[in-house]
């Protein structure tokens, strides 16, 4: 994921062609997980069962972006002293 978002529900599709740029196969990629972070990557897995030699690869990927906004900073407020926490006056001894 080369994009500055999140690549949500992510996923790729292989095909695979001979010599002669014929396709001979393709196969949906398991993916790791289903979403990316930006400027990350994961692996992936397909399976082409009886099929030993091919020429080239391609991928196509799938999913799209999401941004994620923060919620703004909103200053931490001191908490104020109650008769239960406040410390005693420093001439009055407990």
């Amino acid at each position: 994921n080369t994009s500055s978002v999140i690549a949500a529900e992510a996923g790729v599709l292989v095909k695979l062609y001979d010599d002669n740029g014929k396709l001979l196969a393709t196969a949906d990629g398991l993916l790791s997980t289903p979403a990316i972070k930006p400027d990350s990557s994961t692996s992936f897995r397909a399976s082409f069962p009886g099929l030993f030699a091919f020429a080239k690869a391609e991928f196509e990927t799938k999913g799209y972006g999401v941004k994620l906004d923060t919620p703004p900073s909103t200053p931490r407020s001191t908490p104020r002293s109650t008769a239960d926490t406040a410390a005693p006056p420093p001439d009055r001894v407990l």
